[in-house]
C-alpha cells in the first residue's frame, strides 16, 4: 500500500512471519564521501582532512544522530517509541535511516512523525561542528554549514521516502490518516524560510593525498539497488572473514585479491545458494517481503530500492539472475 502527500510518500508491506516492523526513511543525496561517513559511523580516526565531501558527511551523520537521540536517547524515549536498532547508511544516491519498532499503526505514526521533525537540517549546527571537527580537526563554520544544509534541504523538500515492512495490520484508511498526521510534523515552512537566505560555497581544496583511497585497500563492484543488496548478501555468506558493505559506488570489499570473487561466479553455485536460502520463503509465499525486510536490516538497500523490489516481486529465478549478473560486472 502506498500513500503520498506533498513531498512525503509512505509504503507499507505486511507479513506475519516477522516479529516487528523495520522502517526506512531515505533522502536523495549527492557528494557524501563514503570514507568520511564510515569514519563518523565507526568513530575511526583515519586522516580525512581537507576533503570537500567531509561537509556532506558531517551533516548527514548529524541528521542520523538527531533522529537516533529523539527515538532512543534515553530510557524514557525507548518507553515511548518502542524503538530499537537505529541505523544509518549511504547507498547509490540515497542517505537512509532505519529503525525497528512495534508492528502497529500507532508506533509507525509516532516514530515517523518524530523522524520527520528532525529534518530541519539548519538546527543541527552543534552536532555538525562536532562531526566536522572529528573529520578535519577544525571547528564548524556557519557559512559552510548553511551552504551544505541548502543542498540537503532542497532534496528533503523535494522528496522523503518512507517504507515499513514487517508484521503490521494496516489498511488504506489507516495510511490515509497516518500521512495526514505525519505530514503536519514536517517543518516545511522553516526549511523553506532558511533556504531563501543566501549562502556561499565552502572554499576548501580537495586533497587526494590526504583522503583515503579506497582503490588502494579494497575492491568495489559497481552496482546499485536490489542488485547490490542481493550480491552483497551472497558474497558475505560465501567468503569467510570478509566484511561487506554497500555504499554510494556499489559493493565494497576490504580485499585486493579478486580471485575469491571469481570463484563465486559459477552459476550453479549461485543457484545452490539461492535454493538453500530462499526456496522455503518462496514456498510459504513470503519471499519478497522477508527479503526486503532482511536487506533493509543489513543496510544493503534504501527505501526506494525496497519499494521497487516489493513491486517487482523477486523470485528465485530473478534473484539468481541478479546475483550472477552483478558479480560478473
Amino acid at each position: 500500500m502506498h500513500v503520498k502527500k506533498d513531498n512525503i510518500s509512505v509504503a507499507v508491506e505486511s507479513t506475519k512471519k516477522a516479529s516487528d516492523i523495520i522502517v526506512a526513511l531515505s533522502i536523495t543525496t549527492k557528494d557524501i564521501n563514503d570514507c568520511c561517513f564510515y569514519n563518523l559511523k565507526n568513530h575511526c580516526t583515519y586522516d580525512t582532512k581537507a576533503v570537500n565531501e567531509a561537509y556532506e558527511a558531517a551533516v548527514a551523520y548529524a541528521i542520523f544522530e538527531h533522529i537516533r537521540d529523539k527515538l532512543t536517547g534515553s530510557a524514557l524515549e525507548l518507553f515511548k517509541t518502542k524503538v530499537s536498532n537505529v541505523n544509518c547508511y549511504i547507498t547509490h544516491g540515497a542517505f537512509t535511516v532505519t529503525w525497528n519498532t512495534q508492528g502497529t499503526v500507532t508506533s509507525l505514526r509516532k516514530t515517523t512523525g518524530i523522524a520527520l521533525t528532525c529534518l530541519n537540517v539548519y538546527k543541527l549546527f552543534p552536532k555538525y561542528t562536532e562531526n566536522i571537527k572529528f573529520l578535519t580537526g577544525k571547528g564548524g563554520d556557519r557559512d559552510d554549514f548553511k551552504y551544505i544544509c541548502d543542498k540537503f534541504a532542497k532534496e528533503i523538500v523535494r522528496s522523503v521516502k518512507i517504507i515499513a515492512v514487517g508484521k503490521i495490520n494496516a489498511t488504506k484508511n489507516h495510511l490515509d490518516a497516518l500521512i495526514e498526521t505525519i505530514s503536519g510534523k514536517f517543518p516545511k515552512s522553516d526549511i523553506n524560510h532558511s533556504l531563501k537566505l543566501s549562502s556561499s560555497k565552502p572554499n576548501v581544496q580537495k586533497s587526494a593525498d590526504k583522503a583515503i583511497d579506497k582503490v588502494e585497500v579494497s575492491t568495489t563492484i559497481k552496482c546499485s539497488g536490489l542488485d547490490a543488496g542481493l550480491a552483497a548478501d551472497y558474497i558475505r555468506n560465501n567468503i569467510s572473514l570478509v566484511s561487506v558493505y554497500v555504499d554510494s559506488e556499489g559493493i565494497t570489499l576490504p580485499i585486493k585479491d579478486i580471485s575469491k570473487i571469481k570463484k563465486l561466479q559459477d552459476k550453479r553455485r549461485v543457484e545452490d545458494y539461492v535454493a538453500k536460502k530462499y526456496t522455503k520463503l518462496h514456498n510459504v509465499g513470503e519471499l519478497p517481503v522477508l527479503l526486503v525486510y532482511f536487506l533493509l536490516s543489513q543496510g544493503f538497500i534504501d527505501a526506494n530500492a525496497a519499494d521497487s523490489a516489493l513491486k517487482s516481486k523477486p523470485t528465485e529465478k530473478t534473484i539468481v539472475s541478479s546475483i550472477a549478473k552483478t558479480i560478473k560486472a
